[in-house]
């Protein structure tokens, strides 16, 4: 498997990017926000192979799923920003 390492996140960097941008800045926090908590929890939940039951594990990962909705909120931001500076 090919390890790609940071690079992995600019893709999705990039997409909330782009919700920002499309969504305006009325909508761009709270679409950031589902968006990088759906896709961090998402990402944990399904590649868990831990032992112990998955269930024990949703709160953890629901607390880095807020660090991702952070994240997310930040860069969508950054694309509200953006189409507010450049127009559409």
């Amino acid at each position: 498997m090919l390890f790609l390492g940071i690079w992995t996140l600019v893709p999705w960097a990039l997409a909330a990017i782009a919700i920002g941008y499309w969504c305006g800045k009325r909508h761009a926090m709270l679409s950031g926000a589902v968006f990088g908590f759906a896709l961090s929890f998402a990402f944990m939940l399904f590649n868990y192979t831990g032992s112990a039951p998955v269930m024990s594990r949703f709160p953890g990962f629901a607390l880095l799923g807020l660090v991702g909705a952070a994240c997310a909120t930040v860069l969508a931001f950054v694309g509200s920003s953006a189409r507010a500076r450049f127009g559409r």
